[in-house]
């Protein structure tokens, strides 16, 4: 079946077909794997630590290749998708607003917009004024902020690694 054929109602926004990676012969992360995510709708992996969800994530970004098998993902520039990594790597000397202008540009943004977007998603997620520096804020402020940034450009497509580790109970249930 060609994983971009129409579901029923919704087309698939994520298909892997035999999706198999191995770091060593001995060190077998993703084995045989399908699995479609249909446009419009939340799909959670879950497993023990080094069971291989990241590196599929990293696979569906195209910044780590399968080993075997194949993966069709409809957002196909990376423009059009949001990403949210495990590890938290945001310049410290930035504020939040700085952040937000220097993703969107990276997105191909207007500044207008950026400033707009900024403003709903500092309120979404309970976020400090805008003027604050990365490098002052708590580790769940942080892991916030990289969430804004995955969602700042209205991705099709949103690829989130750990996305309520370090956050309190109450955001987290407002995330979902």
């Amino acid at each position: 079946m060609d994983p971009r054929e129409d579901l029923g109602v919704r087309e698939a926004a994520v298909s892997v077909r035999g999706a198999y990676k191995r770091f060593s012969p001995t060190s077998v992360v993703l084995r045989g794997l399908d699995m479609t995510v249909l446009e419009g709708t939340i799909y959670g992996l879950l497993g023990p630590s080094g069971c291989g969800k990241t590196t599929l994530l990293r696979c569906l970004l195209d910044r780590t290749q399968l080993d075997a098998g194949e993966i069709y993902v409809k957002a196909k520039e990376l423009r059009n998708i949001g990403y949210m990594p495990q590890e938290l790597a945001l310049y410290q000397d930035l504020t939040i607003a700085e952040t937000f202008n220097f993703y969107g540009r990276l997105f191909g943004m207007h500044w207008s917009h950026i400033e707009d977007r900024g403003l709903d998603l500092l309120k979404f997620l309970d976020l400090p004024e805008s003027e604050r520096f990365i490098g002052h804020l708590s580790g769940g402020q942080v892991r916030r902020v990289s969430f804004a940034i995955a969602l700042l450009h209205d991705p099709q497509l949103l690829i989130l690694d750990e996305p309520t580790a370090g956050v309190d109970p109450i955001l987290s249930a407002s995330i979902w």
